[in-house]
């Protein structure tokens, strides 16, 4: 397997986690699931940093996944998950339609206001 393989199993990996956390959240039937449900998403990154450009690392060493998205005016620009392994650069993991979905609405849950960048 290359690294290259290695890195991409892992983005799809974080995709699907982020997926099922979303499903929880979205399907929460109380206040109490609701709340379990974002406490998951709000711990679940190793980190988010913010420039004009979020970062939001999510799992790291080999192989290592983040998100970026350009923080615009009300709202994220050019949302996209990357992977890599070690010996390799970032590669952006094309995402299917509901991939690109949850990974927006992952994003806004964790960071619900860009204008706070």
């Amino acid at each position: 397997m290359s690294n290259d393989n290695h890195g991409k199993d892992q983005a799809q990996a974080q995709l699907s986690s982020m997926i099922d956390m979303l499903n929880h959240l979205h399907n929460a039937e109380s206040d109490k699931e609701h709340d379990d449900a974002l406490q998951n998403i709000f711990e679940d990154p190793l980190s988010v940093e913010a420039k004009k450009t979020i970062e939001v690392l999510l799992c790291c060493g080999g192989p290592a996944v983040r998100i970026l998205a350009t923080c615009g005016e009300s709202f994220f620009e050019d949302i996209r998950i990357q992977y890599q392994d070690w010996g390799t650069s970032w590669t952006d993991y094309e995402t299917t339609a509901e991939e690109q979905t949850a990974l927006e609405d992952y994003l806004y849950n964790l960071v619900p206001d860009p204008k706070m960048f």
